[in-house]
């Protein structure tokens, strides 16, 4: 028998609540819950899915913004450590006025926050110029 995934697990769950269970229940307050729920846990497994290549990417990305910070490994403790030290030094090059070009920093912030917010909305509309 094959072992299902995380994210398959939480999907099956999510869809169970969402159309058996929420479909059963005579209470419309209930029922709408149990969709909460569902998509929550819909939004985990997606999250989850696809959490490390955003890692990376927004690891890369920042990377290529701020020096001096040492690379610490590929694990995922590693590299949200690293990421929050990127972020970090990128706040404080910000604040002190040492950061790379604005246009360069938006850039890369852009793709960053744009990656997270199609997870966890697909429908944000990402083609709108923003400034």
């Amino acid at each position: 028998m094959e072992r299902l995934s995380k994210e398959r697990l939480l999907e099956a769950v999510a869809g169970f609540l969402a159309h058996d269970v929420a479909s059963a229940v005579g209470d419309a307050a209930l029922a709408f819950r149990l969709k909460i729920a569902a998509n929550l846990l819909s939004t985990i497994a997606a999250e989850s899915r696809v959490d490390e290549a955003l890692e990376l990417d927004a690891r890369e990305r920042l990377r290529g913004l701020v020096a001096g910070v040492a690379p610490r490994g590929d694990g995922q403790e590693a590299r949200r450590a690293e990421l929050s030290e990127l972020e970090a030094a990128l706040c404080a090059q910000l604040r002190a006025g040492t950061a790379p070009p604005e246009e360069q920093v938006r850039a890369a912030l852009r793709e960053v926050l744009g990656a997270r917010l199609a997870l966890v909305n697909p429908r944000f509309e990402r083609s709108l110029e923003l400034p």
